[in-house]
């Protein structure tokens, strides 16, 4: 039997749940946007459409801490949940005009849509109105999220000290978010600094912050169980980073929905990456440089890449980093689960994310 399936049963239930809460959510959202003019609404209506192509295991995360915490209030918490994939959405539009990456969830990102309708309607500089009105439409996004999640129908206090951890953690992201950039050409990176990038900017707002949130709706106050939640979290998102990396160059480009290869022509300090460049034989070290930074990498140089990446002992690195984590993730459940079914479901997680392919 495939140990991933109960979470991924769990996230398709999930995702079912919350597909009318978002249509309806959208609906007022572009009859409001409409009413400022058609590029406001162009622009939330892409937001929209890229949305409800996300995963939204963010989201799911929300409502399985809720659980674990006790709480019983399903059709709240998948409303409130909303405000992470609200905001992850919003993220990924930002993070794609750092990359410079056209490609979003299969369809076209929000800066490269925008621009081609400012050429369209024959902007002098479409590829500026791209880029400026996905960033206003990335900022209107963050605000959307903290419009649902401080309209959340829970004790006010509650929401209150979720709203203050929301901030505390973002904020922390946007740091990592400013490491990672930094780091483009920083190689000389020990491994504790290689993972602080991962943990602000990935790990702890994919799987911390969630779960961490969604229990402190539920109102449980057990401090060791919040600990344990947010340790697993973290191992979780350590996990979702690595294997990020390895499917930036080794996945199926039409499962992936993002153009392969780019952290390479972005010269991104990845896992396989840093180790190629501070563990490995110079030959491969020289050999990968010379495909790094390069603006028109085509399949060739993926595979060449690829096969740096295996022969150096990589591609092997990252994948025992991840089952490092995986190990540490299985070992908090007891702390945090008390059923069968939760210890369950929080393990297939562990597997799901072991083996994602996009």
């Amino acid at each position: 039997m495939d140990k991933s399936q109960k979470a991924w049963q769990y996230l398709k239930t999930y995702q079912s749940q919350t597909t009318p809460l978002l249509t309806e959510f959208f609906d007022q959202k572009l009859n409001e946007a409409k009413q400022f003019g058609q590029v406001p609404y162009l622009a939330c209506q892409h937001y929209a459409k890229l949305m409800m192509y996300g995963k939204k295991l963010r989201g799911s995360f929300v409502k399985l801490g809720y659980q674990l915490g006790g709480g019983q209030a399903e059709d709240k918490i998948l409303d409130a949940s909303l405000f992470i994939e609200l905001f992850h959405t919003a993220v990924l539009i930002h993070d794609d005009i750092m990359d410079q990456d056209n490609l979003r969830r299969g369809q076209k990102s929000m800066h490269a849509c925008l621009t081609d309708y400012g050429c369209q309607c024959r902007h002098p500089d479409p590829n500026l109105f791209g880029i400026a009105n996905a960033i206003n439409i990335g900022d209107t996004g963050f605000y959307l999220s903290w419009q649902k999640l401080l309209s959340a129908r829970f004790n006010r206090d509650l929401v209150l000290e979720a709203a203050q951890v929301y901030t505390d953690y973002i904020i922390r992201l946007t740091y990592g978010q400013i490491l990672d950039v930094s780091n483009i050409t920083k190689w000389q990176t020990d491994d504790d600094e290689i993972l602080k990038i991962f943990r602000y900017k990935t790990a702890e707002y994919t799987g911390c912050l969630p779960l961490v949130i969604g229990y402190i709706l539920s109102g449980e106050k057990n401090p060791a169980k919040r600990q344990a939640l947010f340790d697993y979290g973290l191992a979780f998102g350590w996990i979702f980073q690595i294997q990020d990396d390895i499917l930036g160059i080794f996945a199926n480009q039409q499962k992936l929905g993002k153009p392969l290869g780019s952290d390479l022509i972005q010269a991104k300090n990845t896992i396989l990456v840093w180790h190629v460049i501070n563990k490995a034989q110079p030959a491969y070290k020289k050999h990968l440089q010379s495909l790094i930074g390069r603006p028109n990498i085509n399949q060739n140089d993926i595979e060449k890449a690829r096969q740096i990446f295996k022969d150096s002992g990589a591609l092997d690195y990252a994948q025992k980093l991840a089952k490092k984590y995986f190990d540490r993730g299985l070992k908090l459940i007891p702390k945090i689960a008390t059923s069968p079914e939760e210890k369950e479901l929080l393990e297939s997680f562990l597997h799901l994310v072991m083996t994602r392919q996009q």
